[in-house]
């Protein structure tokens, strides 16, 4: 990070934290957390909520981009007896649109799948991208608490997944950046002529009201506020959730059209880590729709061969427990 400060012109910004006195100085809160470190004054938050608000708007405004509000049942996945697919048998596929939850039918010369954690749900991507849930929760501060703690850096341990964010709206979050729970689940594979397989989905306070985490991972958030924020120590939190990543072995985004099946462009696989890239994002996605992408993008995006066994993201950023099913822990409020 020095390094890139220093070929970017900004000197010395970033600062090494080489004890624990070093770390407790540069948080502000009288709290520790990690044994040594580093702070980047250019680096911070962005409040996801109100920039997907914005992007709505902005895309409200054209009139040439029309939002329909339902559910996708499948992939609307067809054979072309005309042509052969890659093993030399007659009918490559190829994707005429979806097929909503209430039975409408919706074609396009391109579809998108762009359904974050839901997309494995979709397609066959086993070995190649799943959903993983990884648990946040909340805390209520007060208006002198918020003052007090509002310009507190983003602080992220990787010794052990905690960060927090400073508060906003009375709320402070704190969450755990980690391997994740896997929520496997039986069902049929459209793209395989209703083949039972299993697939990890999402499951949140939408489809499952009063869903909670898990009992040990809300004592091991409440640990991490009270480390990193002494004055919060031993508050209730006000809510939890699961937060779905759609993770894939390297973390590598997949933003490529699919290599069998013809129509289908995939943008998924962001790994916990794609909304940091809204404001360029989606111009590469379009240039990959379009293929004008880089090349290098092209061969770091593209959907590789499945690795065996379970996807697991070995990015250096991730820590805890490499995976537990998480219907054997979640608990759901009264």
């Amino acid at each position: 990070m020095k390094e890139q400060a220093a070929a970017l012109g900004m000197g010395d910004s970033v600062k090494s934290l080489d004890d624990k006195d070093a770390i407790r100085e540069a948080m502000g809160t009288g709290g520790v957390t990690g044994s040594k470190g580093y702070i980047n004054p250019f680096s911070g938050w962005a409040d996801a909520q109100a920039a997907m608000v914005w992007v709505r708007e902005q895309c409200e405004k054209r009139g040439n981009i029309k939002f329909l509000e339902g559910e996708v049942e499948m992939l609307w996945i067809k054979k072309d007896l005309g042509t052969i697919d890659n093993e030399g048998t007659a009918g490559k596929k190829k994707v005429e649109g979806v097929v909503m939850k209430n039975g409408d039918m919706l074609s396009a010369d391109i579809t998108v799948l762009a359904a974050g954690a839901w997309s494995p749900g979709l397609l066959d991507l086993a070995g190649r991208a799943v959903a993983t849930g990884q648990v946040m929760a909340y805390v209520e501060v007060s208006e002198g608490e918020e003052a007090q703690l509002k310009d507190i850096p983003v602080t992220l341990d990787l010794s052990n997944g905690m960060f927090i964010f400073p508060p906003r709206g009375g709320i402070l979050k704190i969450a755990r950046h980690a391997f994740g729970y896997l929520n496997s689940v039986e069902g049929e594979d459209w793209e395989k002529a209703g083949c039972e397989v299993v697939v990890s989905r999402p499951v949140t306070a939408v489809s499952l009201p009063g869903v909670r985490i898990p009992q040990d991972d809300e004592d091991i958030l409440a640990k991490g506020l009270g480390d990193m924020v002494p004055s919060l120590k031993g508050r209730g939190f006000k809510k939890t959730r699961l937060c779905w990543y759609t993770d894939t072995p390297t973390g590598d985004f997949v933003v490529s059209y699919h290599p069998t099946i013809d129509r289908l462009f995939l943008a998924t696989g962001g790994s916990g880590h794609a909304f940091k890239f809204l404001p360029v994002l989606g111009e590469k996605i379009t240039d990959g729709i379009e293929k004008k992408l880089e090349e290098d993008l092209q061969h770091l995006w593209k959907l590789r061969d499945p690795v065996e066994g379970t996807v697991v993201t070995y990015d250096g950023s991730r820590n805890g427990t490499e995976r537990a099913e998480l219907r054997e822990v979640l608990r759901i409020d009264p």
